[in-house]
């Protein structure tokens, strides 16, 4: 394979660390980091959560899962997809809560709403998923990238 390949990936990786050091400097509250400021207008919300689902490990996983187990299985790809329609009818409420007592994470909000370790398991809960969804996506770029070179 040639070298020249693996230029790519680390002129990218070396670009996302430096624009986030510049852009770390202009934080300067939690709500900087977490919320941008609430200054996202709705457009560019729904372009990061759909950035943040849509992945290769959906692309790969549900594509490798409704070809092994049939078309029935497009059930979960539509569960999946209402269960983003449904938060669209909570997430105002969720966001005055968040905006009223100033809290910014899931687990903060299982804080405030039950108890500490309520959000400490919840935080458990979320580390565990990400850690799958971090290496779904991992593998699902794998398998393109075989797919591609080889």
């Amino acid at each position: 394979m040639n070298s020249t390949l693996y230029i790519i990936p680390a002129v990218y990786l070396v670009a996302m660390v430096v624009m986030g050091i510049i852009v770390s400097k202009r934080q300067e509250t939690r709500s900087d980091f977490y919320v941008a400021s609430n200054k996202m207008n709705s457009g560019i919300l729904f372009a990061t959560i759909f950035s943040t689902v849509v992945g290769a490990n959906t692309y790969m996983g549900f594509s490798g899962m409704v070809y092994d187990g049939g078309f029935s299985i497009m059930w979960m790809l539509i569960a999946a997809g209402s269960s983003y329609f449904l938060l669209f009818f909570i997430s105002g409420k969720i966001r005055r809560i968040a905006q009223t007592h100033n809290v910014f994470t899931l687990p903060d909000l299982m804080e405030l709403r039950y108890s500490r370790p309520v959000a400490l398991l919840t935080t458990a809960f979320s580390l565990f998923s990400l850690i799958g969804g971090a290496g779904g996506s991992i593998l699902g770029v794998g398998v393109i990238l075989h797919a591609i070179w080889g």
